[in-house]
């Protein structure tokens, strides 16, 4: 799990470094949105990578969901009930919320 971790965590720096700089800087004049309109744009490589960080992190937020957590006291909940409620109680509604922000 820590190797998975790491690989979120470098997927967050990507995030955090790229998105403001595509957002601030690149360009976004009339022809880009017709790119979009005519399905060019579907087969950019920055859209392409852009979208599988977007699977990697989905794909955490469901890994996380299934995961045990550890309890105050230290003892490991593998319960799936307690799990999912941990999960939303926590990060889980900032996860979820996340998604439809998109």
């Amino acid at each position: 799990m820590a190797g998975w971790d790491w690989f979120t965590g470098i997927l967050l720096l990507y995030t955090a470094t790229w998105t403001p700089f595509e957002m601030a800087f690149l360009a976004t004049d009339d022809s880009s949105m017709d790119r979009f309109v005519a399905n060019q744009m579907y087969l950019e490589p920055m859209f392409l990578l852009n979208r599988a960080v977007d699977a990697a992190f989905i794909v955490d937020i469901i890994l996380v969901f299934f995961l045990p957590y550890t309890s105050p006291d230290g003892a490991l909940v593998d319960n799936h009930l307690a799990v999912v409620r941990q999960y939303l109680k926590g990060q889980g509604g900032w996860s979820e919320r996340a998604l439809h922000c998109r």
